[in-house]
């Protein structure tokens, strides 16, 4: 059996949960909880959450909750940089395609955001990469999105 729970970043308190018992995926189990958000939330995600075809299905969920995403994600997801903002982020274009067919479903819009972090228990930076729905920097510049729970 396998489960996803979304939970409040400050209490850890359980908002939903969706539980697997026919052999659901994690991220199947996930697409059950976007409907649970709370309004006017930021959904923070690491790197298992951060498919373009995930993000693209949660877009009605958010948009209908006046709600957005940041999420941590691979290095190797392409992404077409459109413009660098002020902070130093970047306006990227992201081609969705359908994960069962490969046929293009659209585009995606986000700002990408590079950042190098210190581990203390790691001898070098680790480079991290994430995507966001909060597009206009100066509402949200880029150290504010780093401290935003990664």
């Amino acid at each position: 059996m396998l489960c996803s729970v979304l939970v409040e970043l400050g209490t850890h308190g359980p908002l939903a949960l969706s539980m697997g018992w026919d052999g659901e995926g994690e991220l199947t189990l996930a697409r059950d909880l976007s409907g649970s958000l709370p309004p006017r939330s930021l959904l923070l995600a690491d790197r298992l959450y951060g498919s373009p075809w995930l993000l693209w299905e949660l877009r009605p969920a958010l948009a209908a909750g006046e709600s957005h995403f940041l999420v941590r994600v691979k290095e190797n997801l392409g992404a077409k940089r459109v413009q660098r903002l002020p902070d130093g982020s970047w306006l990227a274009e992201i081609m969705v395609r359908d994960p069962h067919t490969r046929a293009p479903v659209g585009t995606l819009k986000v700002r990408e955001v590079r950042a190098q972090i210190t581990v203390e228990v790691e001898s070098a930076p680790q480079l991290i990469r994430l995507w966001t729905s909060l597009l206009v920097s100066c509402r949200m510049p880029r150290a504010g999105l780093l401290f935003s729970g990664f």
